[in-house]
């Protein structure tokens, strides 16, 4: 009887164990969820608060917000027209006349590979890099209206969460590449 028992204790006790470790995967799951809802919810407030400031500064190039994204894209270097659409989440036709305008613009130009005269990469011209750190400034101004009604150390609580927010972003788009 006593081996019956321990059978049927062990047995209880890993179905505990077990509920207990679903549960607390469903919770934590659950929790991740509201978290990143309320992440999702701040980033949009953050935006909105940034972007009813004064229009003072802002473009006077009559961009639309997909040339904007197009714009911010090529500021990390010169991309291909495939890259641009996939990561404007747009068609390559799509991509190709917005393109085409800011090119019209004087804001981008396309530019041949040098080892492979089939691939274009588009960049930013030096209008366009100089009109990209014009915006930068802008919006560094307005984060630092923002920061100055923050404390040294709620500040520095704020960067720590950015930079965790940048490393995960990298790691996002290291598995979207691979």
């Amino acid at each position: 009887m006593s081996t019956e028992h321990d059978s049927l204790c062990y047995y209880n006790s890993s179905l505990n164990t077990n509920h207990l470790s679903e549960y607390m995967n469903t919770s934590a799951h659950t929790d991740k969820e509201a978290l990143v809802e309320k992440m999702g919810d701040l980033v949009q407030q953050m935006y909105a608060q940034c972007r009813s400031e004064s229009t003072e500064g802002w473009t006077e190039l009559e961009l639309t917000m997909p040339q904007l994204h197009t714009m911010a894209l090529l500021s990390q270097g010169a991309q291909r027209m495939g890259v641009i659409a996939w990561r404007l989440n747009s068609s390559q036709s799509a991509a190709t006349s917005m393109i085409d305008r800011l090119v019209d613009k004087g804001l981008v130009e396309r530019v041949p590979d040098k080892d492979d005269r089939r691939v274009v990469a588009c960049q930013l011209t030096e209008p366009g890099r100089e009109e990209m750190e014009r915006l930068w400034r802008v919006n560094r101004m307005r984060i630092s209206l923002i920061a100055d009604h923050l404390t040294i150390e709620e500040l520095s609580r704020v960067v720590e969460a950015m930079e965790l927010l940048c490393l995960a972003g990298q790691r996002a788009q290291e598995g979207a590449d691979s």
